[in-house]
Parts: C-alpha cells; sequence; structure tokens
C-alpha cells in the first residue's frame, strides 16, 4: 500500500468490456453447491430472500435489506456504541489450529440510483484443523454485517475434489449449538457438535448483508464520479489492514492465506474485476437484466488482497514491449518463461499461471487444497520465542508451505496482459502508465528472478481513495490523481505516477507472494517497496537522478526518528492503534534506509540474490525479518568473493536487530589526531533537540562506517562498503583507526568523508577542522563530491546545529557555496538546503531575526534563477525543472520578486481557454497570485478549481486558494472537505497541509481543531483518516510559548479522543516545545552570523 506520504466529468462510453452475458447451467458445481448448503435455493434466490430479524446477528449495525427501497428495513442498533475506548483493548488473535483452505465468495452488490447501495453474500470456507487438540468452536472476523444465525452451518467435507456439475453432493452437517458476535474484537464464535477432528475438513457455510460504505473509504465501499451530467457509481474494496471482514467473514490475518473463487452478481450495465480473470459470465435466471462473473480461483493469498470492483468505467490495454530474438530462451531481463505444464490434481498446490482467459461456458478452475493443507504443518510458534531463536532453516519450519517443483509457478509462454479501468475521458491520461507498466513488471521479474504468477494485472484508477495506491494481487486500485497524466502534468506528478507505479508493483511479490507473519512486520514489505521505488524508476526514467534522490526521503524519516516519541520499525502489535501506526514513515521511509544500507554494505549481488532466495523459499506463504536475514546470509555463503563484510563472530541478525528492534540512530563523532593521521569514531544515539533520551545511553548499534579521505578521492577509490564497524559491546562502541590520513601537516590539510554517499542510516559529526576543510572543499570545487555527498553534509550541518552540536556559523558557512559557485544544479542538495532552512524561517517568523534570515535565502536563490531563467526552455530536463520550480515557489511564499508570477496568471486570466502556463510553474504562480492579488484572483482560481476535470491540476488550484491571507477565506476552504459542497472529503490532506506553509492560515487552522475537535472524532470514529493530516497541519506551524500552553490545554480538555492520532498529537507537542526552547538557544547565534561579513548580505539587497 502507497504511504500517504504527500480528484471529474467525461463522456458517456459504451460498453467495452467484451464480457457474453448467455445463459448456463443453474446448478454450476462451484457456485450452486455452496448455496444449497445454505438453503437449497438457486443463487439468484439466495441473494435476494429476506431474513428473518429475530435470528440475525448484527456485528457493526449494517442495514439489513435487499436493495430496493421498497423493501428494505431499518439499520439495528450499532452494537459498538457502549464498547468504550476500541483502540486500546487487546486484539485476541484467531486459533492457530482452525486454518481456511479455499473461500467460495459470492457478493451481489445494489450500487447506483434507486437502491440503498447495499450488498447481499453468502460465503462457503473450507477449513482443516491443524494436528493437535480438537476444536469445537470457529472464530472468525465479521464487522457491521448482518448474519442470520439459523443459516449458518458447519459440514464436513466429503466432496474432497470436484463436484459434476448439475450433481451436487450432499455433506453430513454438524450440529451449530450455538453462536454469536462480539463487536469489540470484530469476532463471530460458531460452536458445533460434535467437535472438529485434527486432520479433517469442513465447510462453514455463512449468508452475510451489508452497507456500501462512503465516507470511510475503507472495506467494501462506494464513490462516485460525474459523465456529462450524471452520477456514475463505483463499487470497490480497500482492504488493508483489517477491512476486509466488513465485506464477507473471514478470517482476517495475514497468515491466513488461503485460495478464493469469486462471483459477482450485478447488473449487466457494469464491468466487474477482481484478483483473477472472469472464466465465465451468465445471465442470472429470471431477473432480467442482472449477470453473474465467476472469476478463476486464485493463488493462496491473505484477505487484505481480495479485491473486487463494481463500475462504467472503460479499460485500456498495455501492449507487451518487443521481446527481441534471444538464443538463452530468457527474456530480454534474464527471466526463464516457461510454457503453462498440465500437472495431476493430486499433485497440485496451486493454480498454475493460466496461458489464457478460460473461453465462455469453462468452469472456474477447480483447486486441489489438498497440497495446500498438506504443508500447514504445526501451530506457529509464539512472537517472544521465533525472535529469539536461532535462524532455522526452511525444512525446520514445517507449518510453512513447502517448496518443490511441483508447487511452483511456472510462467506462461503468453504475457501477462495489463489492463487500466479508468474513466472514459481519461483514456489519454492512462498512455504513461501503460507504457511503463510492462516495462516495470519485467525489471521486478529480474531484480526477484522470479516469473510473476498471475496471468492479469488491472489497475483502477479510482476518484476516491484513501491512499495512493493499494497492491491488491492481480487488481490493483490507484488514486487516479496519482497515476494519470497529460500534457499538463508537472514534472513532481509525473516522478510520482512512476513512483506509485513501481511500489505496488514491487508487491506483486514482497507482500503478496510472501507476506509479513503479522503487522508488526508491516515495515519488511512497505520498507522494500519504497527503496526499489527509486530503484525501479531509475530503470523506467535513467536521467530523473532518482538515487541521489532516495538522500531527501532518508533526511525527513531522520528527522521524525530523531525525536522521542519515534518507535522501532518492529514493534508488538496487539491494539488497534498499534495496527494503524505502523503504516507510517518508519515503516516505510525508515525500512527503505536499512535496506538501502543493506545494498550498500553487503553489494548489489549479494542483496539481489537474498532477496530471490527468500522469495523462493517463502512464496505462497508468510515471512518474519528472521527470515529475511536466514536468506541474506545465505548469500552471504554463496557469494564469489569471501571476504569478511559483516562483524566477525556476528550474524546479519545480530547486525539487523539492532536497527529494526530499537527506535532512533546513531550519530557517529569523528575526532582525528592531525599528529599521527589517527581517527576515532564513536557512536551515540542522535536527538534532534540534543537532549539525551532515558536509557540511550545504553543504546547501541552494528554501524558500518565508510571513509574517504581527500586523496582516495582525486583517485576514483570510493566506495560504500564498511571499512570499520562499530558495534554493541561495551568497550567496542568507540574505534580509532591508525593511520587513515598521512601523519603531519600533509594528513592535517586533508580533509575525511565519513558514510560516503550516506550508505549507512546515520549522521557524521566531525571535529571543527575536519568541518572547515569539509567547507572549504565545497567552496573551491564542491562537483568534487557526489551530489548525495553535498547533500549530506547540508543535511548533516543543519541537524547537528539544530541540536547544538555543531555552531550555526560553520552550518550557514557550508550552504555558501549553493551562491558563490553556482555551479550547484541538482535539486537534491538544495532539497536540503531548503528544507533546513525552512526550519529556521518557522522558528524565527517571529523575531526580528526573520528580516535578515530571508535576505540571505533570497541571496542564495535568486542567482540560480538567474541561471534556469523564470521560463522554461526546451530540452530542459526533468530535475532541471524540478529545480526551477523548486527555487521560485520558495521565493514567491517568501513574498519576494513575485511580479513575473502575477504577470502569468493576468495572461491566464484574460484567456483562460487559450493560454497555458508552464505546468511545473503554475503552484508557485496560483500562490502569488492568490497571496499578492484580491477578490479577483482568488474566486477566479476558485473557479477553476470547481470546473477542471483534471485531478493533478485540481490539487494545485486548492494549493493555491490556500495561499489566501484572508481569514474568512481560510476558514471556508479549511471547513469545505467535510461540508462536501465545494471539496470533497479526499481534499482534506491538500487542504491541510498547506496550511503551515502560510503564516496567515495557522491561527485559523489552530482555533478551528481546538473548537470542533469532539465533533470530529465523532465523525471518524474508527480510523486516523483524516484526523491526523488534519492535526498535523493545524500544528506544525506553531512556534510561540503561548500557543504551547493552547496546545496543552487543548490536549487536557480532550483526554480519550486522540485515540488513533496519539502519536500526531505527542509529536506536536515535542516539535513545539523543541522550537520554543531552540530559539531561545540559538536565536543570537544566527543572528550575529547573519549580520556578519561571512554571510555576504549587502545592505542593499
Amino acid at each position: 500500500m502507497m504511504w500517504r506520504r504527500e480528484h471529474e466529468e467525461n463522456p458517456r462510453a459504451e460498453d467495452t468490456t467484451g464480457h457474453h452475458k448467455t445463459g448456463f447451467s443453474r446448478c454450476t458445481a462451484i457456485l450452486v453447491c455452496s448455496f444449497l448448503l445454505v438453503s437449497q435455493l438457486p443463487y439468484g434466490s439466495a441473494l435476494t430472500s429476506t431474513e428473518g430479524s429475530s435470528n440475525t446477528q448484527t456485528v457493526g449495525g449494517a442495514n439489513s435489506s435487499n436493495g430496493t427501497p421498497s423493501s428494505e428495513v431499518e439499520p439495528n442498533a450499532d452494537t459498538r456504541a457502549d464498547s468504550g475506548d476500541e483502540s486500546e483493548f487487546t486484539i485476541r488473535r484467531l486459533d492457530p489450529r482452525v486454518r481456511p483452505l479455499l473461500y467460495r465468495l459470492t457478493v451481489r452488490p445494489f450500487l447506483g440510483e434507486g437502491t440503498n447501495f447495499t450488498f447481499h453474500g453468502h460465503v462457503a470456507i473450507t477449513l482443516t484443523i491443524l494436528p493437535g487438540t480438537e476444536v469445537d468452536s470457529i472464530v472468525f472476523h465479521v464487522k457491521q454485517l448482518n448474519i442470520s444465525a439459523d443459516q449458518v452451518t458447519v459440514t464436513v467435507d466429503q466432496d474432497r475434489q470436484t463436484t459434476e456439475a448439475g450433481n451436487c453432493g450432499r455433506s453430513e452437517a454438524l450440529a451449530v449449538v450455538d453462536q454469536w458476535a462480539d463487536p469489540v474484537q470484530e469476532t463471530y464464535t460458531v460452536r458445533v457438535s460434535p467437535a472438529l477432528q485434527p486432520g479433517a475438513r469442513y465447510v462453514l457455510s455463512v449468508p452475510f448483508r451489508g452497507q456500501l460504505q462512503e465516507a470511510t473509504l475503507t472495506g467494501f465501499y462506494r464513490t462516485s464520479y460525474m459523465e456529462d451530467g450524471r452520477t456514475k457509481w463505483i463499487a470497490l474494496t480497500h482492504f488493508e489492514a483489517t477491512e476486509a471482514r466488513s465485506a464477507f467473514p473471514c478470517f482476517d490475518e495475514p497468515v491466513m492465506k488461503a485460495m478464493f473463487q469469486i462471483n459477482i452478481i450485478h447488473s449487466s450495465n457494469y464491468t466487474a474485476i477482481s484478483n483473477m480473470p472472469i472464466v465465465h459470465t451468465e445471465q442470472l435466471e429470471n431477473e432480467a437484466g442482472w449477470i453473474v462473473d465467476h472469476f478463476d480461483t486464485s493463488l493462496p493469498m491473505s484477505t487484505y488482497l481480495v479485491a473486487f470492483t463494481l463500475s462504467e468505467m472503460v479499460f485500456e490495454m498495455a501492449k507487451p514491449p518487443p521481446v527481441p530474438e534471444t538464443n538463452n530462451e530468457k527474456t530480454p531481463l534474464g527471466v526463464s518463461r516457461q510454457p503453462v505444464q498440465s500437472s495431476s490434481c493430486n499433485d497440485t498446490v496451486v493454480p498454475k499461471r493460466r496461458s489464457r482467459v478460460s473461453a465462455l461456458g469453462h468452469e472456474p478452475h477447480k483447486p486441489d487444497i489438498r497440497g495446500q493443507e498438506r504443508h500447514l504443518g504445526t501451530v506457529q510458534q509464539s512472537r517472544e520465542t521465533r525472535l529469539n531463536a536461532s535462524f532455522a532453516t526452511p525444512q525446520q519450519q514445517k507449518w510453512r508451505p513447502g517448496t518443490s517443483t511441483s508447487t511452483n509457478v511456472t510462467g506462461s509462454a503468453d504475457p501477462v496482459k495489463i489492463r487500466i479501468l479508468v474513466q472514459p475521458g481519461f483514456r489519454d491520461r492512462a498512455k504513461y502508465v501503460l507504457t511503463i507498466a510492462p516495462v516495470v513488471l519485467k525489471f521486478y521479474e529480474d531484480y526477484f528472478q522470479t516469473p510473476y504468477p498471475l496471468p492479469k494485472l488491472d489497475f483502477t484508477a479510482v476518484p476516491d481513495f484513501s491512499y495512493g495506491g493499494m497492491e491488491n494481487w492481480g487488481a490493483v486500485n490507484y488514486w487516479d490523481d496519482r497515476i494519470l497524466v497529460g500534457p499538463e502534468t508537472t514534472s513532481d506528478n509525473l516522478q510520482r505516477a512512476a513512483i506509485h507505479i513501481v511500489h505496488e508493483f514491487s508487491h506483486q511479490w514482497f507482500g503478496n507472494l510472501v507476506t509479513p507473519i503479522w503487522f508488526s512486520e508491516t515495515w519488511l514489505k512497505e520498507g522494500l517497496a519504497t527503496f526499489l521505488e527509486y530503484r525501479a524508476t531509475n530503470f523506467v526514467e535513467p536521467t530523473w537522478e532518482m538515487p541521489d534522490k532516495f538522500l531527501n526521503e532518508m533526511h525527513r524519516v531522520m528527522l521524525q526518528d530523531s525525536t522521542r516519541f519515534t518507535r522501532p520499525p518492529f514493534t508488538a502489535v496487539e491494539t488497534v492503534t498499534q495496527l494503524i501506526q505502523t503504516f507510517d514513515s518508519i515503516s516505510y521511509s525508515k525500512g527503505a534506509c536499512l535496506y538501502r544500507m543493506l545494498n550498500l554494505s553487503l553489494t548489489e549481488a549479494v542483496f539481489r540474490n537474498g532477496l530471490s532466495i527468500f522469495i523462493n523459499r517463502w512464496k505462497y506463504s508468510n515471512a518474519q525479518h528472521d527470515d529475511l536475514w536466514w536468506s541474506l546470509e545465505e548469500a552471504i555463503k554463496q557469494r564469489s568473493v569471501h571476504q569478511r563484510i559483516i562483524p566477525a563472530n556476528t550474524s546479519l541478525k545480530e547486525v539487523m536487530n539492532s536497527w529494526i528492534l530499537q527506535p532512533g540512530f546513531p550519530v557517529v563523532t569523528v575526532r582525528r589526531n592531525y599528529m599521527t593521521g589517527s581517527v576515532t569514531f564513536k557512536q551515540a544515539r542522535f536527538t534532534i533537540d540534543g537532549h539525551p533520551l532515558a536509557n540511550s545511553s545504553s543504546q547501541a548499534w552494528f554501524v558500518p562506517v565508510s571513509y574517504l579521505t581527500q586523496e582516495e578521492a582525486t583517485t576514483g577509490a570510493a566506495s560504500t562498503l564498511p571499512r570499520v564497524w562499530l558495534v554493541t559491546s561495551e568497550g567496542q562502541r568507540s574505534v580509532t583507526v591508525e593511520r587513515i590520513l598521512p601523519s603531519g601537516s600533509v594528513g592535517a590539510s586533508q580533509w575525511l568523508l565519513v558514510n560516503f554517499q550516506q550508505a549507512g542510516y546515520y549522521k557524521v559529526n566531525y571535529d571543527v577542522d575536519n568541518w572547515k576543510l569539509l567547507v572549504q572543499q565545497l567552496a573551491t570545487n564542491p562537483l568534487m563530491l557526489p551530489a548525495a555527498t553535498r547533500a549530506q553534509l547540508i543535511s548533516d550541518a543543519f541537524s547537528l546545529a539544530r541540536a547544538g552540536a555543531l555552531p550555526y556559523g560553520i552550518t550557514l558557512n557550508l550552504t555558501r557555496y549553493l551562491r558563490d559557485s553556482r555551479v550547484e544544479l541538482n535539486p537534491v542538495p538544495w532539497q536540503a538546503f531548503l528544507e533546513g532552512t525552512q526550519f529556521l524561517e518557522d522558528g524565527l517568523y517571529v523575531t526580528r531575526t526573520y528580516s535578515s534570515l530571508k535576505r540571505y535565502v533570497q541571496s542564495v536563490l535568486e542567482p540560480l534563477v538567474q541561471q534556469l531563467n523564470t521560463r522554461p526552455r526546451p530540452g530542459d530536463s526533468l530535475p532541471t525543472k524540478q529545480l526551477r520550480a523548486l527555487a521560485l515557489s520558495r521565493l514567491v511564499r517568501l513574498q519576494i520578486h513575485s511580479d513575473w508570477a502575477q504577470e502569468y496568471f493576468a495572461q491566464w486570466m484574460a484567456a483562460p481557454n487559450n493560454y497555458l502556463i508552464p505546468p511545473d510553474l503554475r503552484s508557485a504562480v496560483f500562490c502569488a497570485a492568490v497571496m499578492k492579488g484580491s477578490e479577483t484572483e482568488f474566486s477566479f482560481l476558485l473557479e477553476q478549481l470547481n470546473n477542471t476535470a483534471t485531478p493533478s491540476l485540481r490539487n494545485e488550484l486548492l494549493s493555491g486558494v490556500m495561499c489566501s491571507q484572508e481569514p474568512a477565506r481560510i476558514f471556508m476552504l479549511l471547513t469545505a472537505p467535510l461540508e462536501g459542497k465545494i471539496l470533497d472529503i479526499q481534499d482534506t490532506p491538500t487542504v491541510w497541509q498547506a496550511v503551515p506553509r502560510n503564516p496567515a492560515a495557522r491561527t485559523v487552522a489552530f482555533e478551528y481543531i481546538r473548537e470542533q475537535w469532539t465533533n470530529l472524532t465523532s465523525r471518524f470514529p474508527d480510523t486516523d483518516y483524516p484526523l491526523n493530516d488534519m492535526l498535523d497541519g493545524a500544528t506544525a506551524g506553531l512556534s510561540t510559548a503561548e500557543q504551547l500552553d493552547q496546545l496543552k490545554a487543548f490536549i487536557d480538555s480532550h483526554q480519550g479522543q486522540f485515540n488513533f492520532t496519539i502519536t500526531t498529537i505527542e509529536r506536536a507537542v515535542e516539535s513545539l516545545q523543541e522550537k520554543v526552547t531552540w530559539r531561545q538557544r540559538f536565536q543570537a547565534d544566527i543572528a550575529e552570523w547573519l549580520n556578519s561579513p561571512a554571510s555576504g548580505l549587502s545592505r542593499e539587497l
């Protein structure tokens, strides 16, 4: 899932799905047999009959009706209402002895005008009981669904293989002696007699009804778009992390993998997609205009990856890239593709990838689940036992599926079918996605040395989606704003589209094929996907300088990770709050930094081989970090060069556990002996405010220390491989290395650079003399150092000065090269400078020093703007376009020299349909026009916002109107997404993220949050979205002691109302406290430097 690190009218299109709607036998083997287990009714009747209210169990208060207004009944009372603080109860895990093998799921949504947006369904779950003791109860997950208790059945699965069409066998039913719902745990329990026996298989059959949600954007929900003035409805799913249970009864834990055979009943004007291809479509008997799509049986997967979508959107198909002739029977990227081979059903664990979608009339693939059942093995060990255990080989871990050749998916001679489902008016905007998608797919097949195992990969461009993307296996959902590209798309948005595509692609292997065992391991999949965003995008777009840009991601997460409220990447998940918090920048960005550190420390070859071992050992199963460490150690053993690349007498598990099991990161202090040439390296935990934390003195990491001398830089002998390791043992956290540099005056005049290209996840602080040598290097020949290193030095210097570990004079002296050398044209060092000075601007905004700081930033940026010009040039690279936009945007925010922007805007106002502002400059132009203009400019921009059909342009217009300096306009914009009039709920992050950048909006937003928090938490009781964005936006720009007191009083008066935002509010307090203290400590030092000749400021500037 793509984390939120960062919105349509179209001509109606005719049905282009190509699905034939012909009749078929009513008693199909897969679908009808599951209904016979309930009521012996054909599936049409089974999903339209009303439920007896006296025997209905309601979990979460969903409506119970048949989807037509005339038949609706009142919703049952919400049984959660009196449950108290739901986010803090301990999650009760499911019984690991009861394992699902196969879901036969049928869902019938009632979508569109004239319905009440409900859905009916039925699920038949084939279960097995693992060896051990007998089980008398089945506990599974249900949320906000109505279940008819008298139709819940459990039968012995006597039909272990197939049932002939039209001759559905009967099964022996067990007595259901009791059943009940637990709305707090979101579980449903069925007690049976006799007890379920180990090794036996059973079928749990449950009919259910629910409501298509709207505001939550989770579970099975609905959204809409406009086409020719008409509302077009979409029903779709978003299940991660635990929302599959709100769409159908299921075992909703990642470890409970099973196969899914899905059937969607829907009106024939809609198109349905799911994880697998449609193998058969038929007319629903006795109901004209309704059809049933039967989807092929999936591979084993976790419930959060299940997906189904219903819409009137249209498909666009990707063209497979040409495959040149080759003599080694491999694709251009080296992945062997073998034709699908037939095999006996008795030997099948997972279905082979099908070479083509089955012809109409073929039944869905009937899986043999016996092979899967054989490998479930013993019950999973406790987390604590496995965490402290030595590495176990895959053969010892018997509870996981095996890896015999008969279980491998071999791929297909046919290319994977890649399609995107879009609104008809957005077809052209899907071209970029469809162009790069086949290339990205091949990249990952080569990178992981594992073919993509499904026959198709669909994307759906969704107008309302709470995340950038979701990796549902074979049916990925994306927020359309994040991936659709047109001629007006900015460089940043083009880059973002590529990043979103490659992120979800990587999950098709690392996350779907191999799935983390529990949410404590979220970082395992999301960290790698974030790291590979830069690798895969660089492969697709090699001129974008993506490897360097990773440094900006690292610097942002380090800022968060240096606070007292950070957390380890691996952390216990026992409550809902803890679960939600795993989907944060620590899992994504810090996780990515740790993967990058592994990659650069072990070498690319070892790292990739380790990932390949990991995937092939645990595909179709679940894994945890110990399994990854074991795989990488296997790769280390297999390497051809046998130098030691991790500390002696240490395992990779010990090394990496020091990074994932404790919070924060170290600063490595480097002290040189200029007479002898020796260097001492010492580690300690880094905190951004410079204050040691409780127990931080006992913290230590295995730190890979690479370094580069000035002499080595001239000879090209640079490497990211560690030359020294700092370890966790007492007495070895500080290491002295002799003769790194020449002794005496020769060595004393040369600089030393540690952590080359910031390969390691740590900061470096030198003695003052070495800092001065590095400052001099940047002043005289900055391009001698790589762009990543230049950005590293800037970021480290600002962070260290902020913590009081480095004089601000050295930090600001270091930045002078950006202005004076006039050769820095890489956006990555500039981004580090702009982020560093942004904190200074925020902290000093209420002081007299702010004007001098503003003049200095202006003096640094103006020579760059003179080089780049305010008008784009033909042939500008994407990084050049991004850099120009960065510089001009900051100057506009500082209200400096914005005449050029107002000229652009005036020309556009005069001819809005004929004049185009350069895409990369639009944001700055919109902001300048609203900031400097009158009601006329604001109203014009708001009108354009309401009329635009382009998602990316809409976001820019929204950010532009948020530059208003009028409190009344700001208040209107802050509340508009929640009112749903001129803005949508999905606009909330864009609106509130703009608040800290506009001083005029900060007070308005803070007052609104304080006054409306109780109402807001009542409206969004079960999620952090959009409250985290609102709370963060309202507090990030605060800076005074008075505001700190107000924030603390706000928290005290709303105790118990921060269930899903506790981390955000705690960080807000810490950040504001730090700003107040920081200003008291450092304002005078900064003012002194700004007023000194060193700043180079003239009085005329």
